[in-house]
């Protein structure tokens, strides 16, 4: 594999991966904002000549999403957008949070059904990752350690910390082509409160209603089908 565009590569996944491609000598280029500005057409087309992208430049301030739709929405849909207008395959990096969160267990042929404007922006974003090749990676990690005084203790997912979770998708990544069009990478179901006791033991319990945005109740999804097909790549 040669020639990966990597964006959002000053971001949390973005880091993570940058050193699994050195690490596996894999060719990449992950261009600054200022070098790739994926709401300029003119910017994106210096990196035509690319075999893949991963797509992980995102908004992903879920609150402020909520006062800042217009940036959200052009970050998140018309930036995909975009991008698939090279006629690249893309791998494209959703969230969990396309689900309402309630029944949890998500299954990749269940319904989305976002509650809030950034999980819509994200589902948009997949609908036009499809003009192109590719595989949508539904998924959700969180920093290391985790950098909240507070951790929900009523939101239940299958959020993982990003350096666990950067391996499953880059798992994805080499063999993309042998992964369905949709696919759910997770670790094992808790809440974002007893994941945060892993690496903060001193974060304290909150709830979704002394939030302002809208966040849904059990967002874990099911990863049986990769665990399937990684066993069966590996």
């Amino acid at each position: 594999m040669s020639s990966i565009l990597l964006t959002g590569g000053s971001g949390r996944l973005g880091f993570e991966l940058k050193n699994l491609f050195d690490k596996n000598n894999i060719d990449y280029i992950a261009p600054s904002r200022d070098e790739l500005n994926i709401l300029d057409k003119w910017t994106i087309k210096k990196y035509a000549n690319c075999s893949l992208i991963v797509h992980c430049a995102a908004y992903t301030d879920v609150s402020l999403a909520e006062h800042d739709k217009d940036v959200c929405y052009q970050v998140n849909v018309i930036g995909t957008r975009n991008l698939t207008e090279l006629q690249i395959p893309m791998i494209y990096i959703s969230t969990d949070g396309v689900f309402d969160g309630r029944k949890g267990n998500y299954m990749e042929v269940d319904y989305p059904r976002p509650i809030n404007f950034y999980g819509l922006t994200k589902l948009l974003g997949e609908y036009e990752s499809f003009r192109v090749p590719g595989v949508v990676i539904r998924t959700s990690f969180k920093p290391r350690p985790f950098e909240h005084s507070g951790a929900l203790v009523d939101q239940y997912t299958t959020s993982d910390y990003v350096d666990i979770m950067s391996n499953k998708i880059f798992k994805v990544i080499k063999n993309w082509d042998r992964f369905p069009r949709i696919i759910h990478v997770g670790s094992k179901k808790r809440s974002i409160y007893q994941l945060a006791l892993q690496t903060n033991p001193n974060v304290y319990k909150i709830t979704r209603d002394c939030l302002e945005v809208k966040l849904p109740h059990d967002i874990s999804l099911n990863t049986l089908l990769y665990d399937k097909l990684v066993q069966e790549i590996d």
